[in-house]
């Protein structure tokens, strides 16, 4: 395989893996709107007026990553989109470590965590990702499907990867606490 057709691999590994990553966590916080409210508003960064409302503009923003990563045209801004989230996800973690507030669940998607730095750093390497996919040239979404479902296929292979490597980060926090408390 030539070099060019592995960076399309690549690419669509990095799409498919941010495009199932938003999708669960936009499908967790759509389904617990309730709960995920809740972890915005313990995050203690806005009025409890503008909890609501913003809650339900990140599940949009979101969505709106997932829509535009799936079209060449607007994989880029997709993508882009994904690291902003990322980001302004990392900065609400940041503050709230700064302050101290460690028990307030993350809100994520993925296996119920505390704030800790491990969050922040699983957040960069996150944008890594999406960074990688903003950068990249847009051949892997005209893949022959052979290589496209491949691609596809990476992706979902890091994004079981991921949660298992959530599942145990969180188990590892549980333990933690729970031997804090003994």
């Amino acid at each position: 395989m030539q070099q060019d057709a592995l960076l399309a691999l690549a690419d669509m590994a990095c799409l498919s893996f941010i495009a199932f990553l938003f999708a669960q966590a936009a499908t967790h916080k759509l389904t617990g709107f309730d709960r995920f409210s809740g972890n915005v508003a313990d995050y203690r960064l806005l009025p409890e007026s503008l909890v609501k409302p913003a809650s339900a503009l990140f599940i949009a923003a979101e969505l709106a990553t997932i829509c535009l990563l799936v079209f060449p045209a607007s994989k880029a801004l997709g993508a882009a989109l994904a690291c902003f989230l990322l980001l302004a996800y990392s900065v609400g973690i940041g503050i709230n470590l700064m302050r101290g507030h460690t028990q307030i669940e993350c809100g994520c998607g993925g296996a119920r965590q505390l704030l800790s730095v491990r969050l922040l750093i699983r957040n960069a390497v996150l944008m890594g990702f999406a960074g990688a996919a903003a950068a990249s040239h847009g051949e892997s979404l005209s893949l022959p499907t052979p290589e496209l479902i491949a691609g596809i296929a990476a992706g979902a292979s890091l994004w079981i990867a991921y949660n298992l490597i959530d599942l145990l980060l969180a188990a590892d926090g549980h333990i933690r606490i729970t031997a804090r408390k003994a």
